[in-house]
């Protein structure tokens, strides 16, 4: 077992700091930097060293004029120690040069085939990295998760989230309609006397519903039943869709990320506080998905007819910010986004969003979201 962990210390990039001393379970890190840490940045990381290590954590300030001289006697000191090669920093080489000379065992993380390797010794096998939640790596970027805005869908509720995904699968072809539909049902529906899933409707608002475009179609689909004048939902999670049309498109995606089985943790409708300590006032944003794969996130951003820069800049700036380096974006809309928009397009490309819209819908999402994964993580 590795005791003691040498490992320069990132301070833009915080899951290379806690990534092989979790995955090694380590007593004892010593970090070695050229200026002192900053207690609020590294934060977040001593969460989780206390969280799953309890371990001791050492900094070492180096002095440019003898940093050989302090790195050696920190190797004297540590004589069983290992070395972390993760990161890009100068320290890496000194750390390195000492590990050959004292033949110690050499790590690092491997960000692209996701395992955690040694350098020179053939007695180590590869190790999976430790997993983290999406919290936890949201955490690391110094953001936290605060709420949701609309309850994800329950994988107990079988049946429910089949009827959403043949609901959206039916009527994307025209989403359009489908997004004026569900408006008016729910606002004929807010009008009336109702009880949870049950509204009476007048003469006047019966006569309104039975013109809905797709009245008929959403009860052919189970959506509701009409009986006389009582209009019944078929569950309460389904009246709540129709009271938040945008929630169809991002609970159709959930759904499908977390049955896909591709992905280690999926999150719906997030608020992300990432204001700093003691802020008179939270800034915060909201994600639509999150999907986490191999510590990397995904961010998805739903768009139910219209995209626009703001949200490419939006998701893409959130990738950059809450994410690492092989954290991927994207957009789903339910329009053709090429032929519709060619300039917001050709954007997303050069943002490197990842597009989800009706054409990969027509091909079917599960592959796309699989040609996104081999693209981003290699891992098919």
């Amino acid at each position: 077992m590795i005791e003691t962990l040498f490992k320069a210390y990132e301070e833009n990039d915080h899951l290379r700091n806690v990534i092989l001393p979790l995955t090694l379970g380590v007593k004892r890190i010593v970090f070695f930097s050229r200026k002192p840490y900053e207690e609020k940045s590294y934060a977040p990381a001593k969460a989780l060293y206390d969280r799953y290590l309890h371990t001791e954590i050492r900094f070492v300030v180096l002095d440019d004029k003898n940093e050989r001289q302090q790195v050696c006697e920190i190797f004297k000191e540590y004589p069983d120690a290992a070395v972390d090669m993760s990161g890009s920093r100068y320290i890496l080489l000194l750390l390195f040069a000492e590990a050959v000379h004292h033949q110690l065992p050499v790590f690092y993380f491997d960000a692209e085939e996701n395992i955690v390797k040694e350098y020179h010794r053939q007695d180590y096998s590869p190790l999976k990295p430790f997993q983290l939640s999406i919290e936890e790596i949201v955490s690391l970027s110094g953001g936290r998760i605060i709420q949701h805005i609309h309850s994800e869908p329950d994988p107990k509720e079988r049946s429910i989230n089949n009827l959403i995904l043949k609901t959206v699968e039916s009527c994307y072809k025209d989403y359009d309609q489908f997004i004026s539909s569900i408006t008016t049902v729910d606002r004929l529906y807010q009008n009336s006397k109702h009880t949870s899933a049950t509204c009476h409707l007048d003469k006047e608002t019966l006569d309104r519903l039975k013109k809905v475009p797709l009245n008929k179609k959403f009860q052919e689909l189970g959506l509701y039943h009409l009986k006389g004048n009582t209009l019944t939902f078929r569950s309460s999670r389904i009246r709540t869709l129709f009271d938040v049309t945008g929630s169809w498109l991002e609970s159709y995606l959930f759904i499908k990320l977390q049955r896909s089985g591709r992905f280690d943790d999926v999150k719906m409708s997030v608020v992300i506080d990432f204001s700093d300590q003691g802020a008179k006032y939270p800034v915060t944003c909201e994600i639509d998905l999150l999907a986490a794969k191999d510590n990397h996130l995904v961010f998805i951003s739903c768009k139910s007819n219209k995209v626009d820069n703001v949200a490419l800049n939006e998701i893409a700036l959130h990738r950059l910010t809450f994410g690492n380096e092989l954290s991927a974006a994207a957009v789903a809309t339910a329009v053709d986004l090429p032929s519709r928009s060619p300039a917001i397009a050709a954007k997303a490309e050069e943002l490197d969003v990842f597009i989800l819209d009706r054409e990969t819908l027509d091909d079917g999402w599960d592959r796309e979201l699989e040609r996104l994964l081999k693209e981003k993580f290699s891992v098919l």
